[in-house]
C-alpha cells in the first residue's frame, strides 16, 4: 500500500519540490501522511517517507512540475535518465 507502483523496498525520506498545479496529483498519489511546507506563491516542497524507486518513475511523468530534491542518488539517477534520453537528441 505504501509502495509507489508497486516498487518495494526499504523506506526512505524524499523531498520534492513541486509546483502547486501538482498539488492534487501529489496528494492522490502520495496521501495525506506527508509533510508539505509553501516555498513561494508558485511552489512548495513535499517530504515524505516511501520506498523511492517507485517515485523516479512518478517524478519523471511530472517533470516540468516536479523536481527530486533528496536523496541524492534518487536525484542523481533521473539526471542520468534525462542525459540518455532519446527525445534530447
Amino acid at each position: 500500500q505504501d509502495a509507489v507502483y508497486a516498487f518495494v523496498g526499504a523506506p526512505e525520506r524524499v523531498v520534492l519540490h513541486c509546483d502547486r498545479a501538482v498539488l492534487d496529483d501529489v496528494l492522490d498519489r502520495f496521501g495525506t501522511d506527508i509533510q508539505i511546507f509553501e516555498r513561494d506563491e508558485q511552489t512548495f516542497t513535499a517530504v515524505l517517507t516511501t520506498p523511492p524507486r517507485g517515485v523516479r518513475f512518478w517524478a519523471l511523468q511530472y517533470l516540468s512540475f516536479v523536481e527530486v530534491a533528496e536523496p541524492a542518488w534518487l536525484r542523481q539517477e533521473i539526471i542520468e535518465v534525462l542525459k540518455v534520453n532519446h527525445y534530447l537528441t
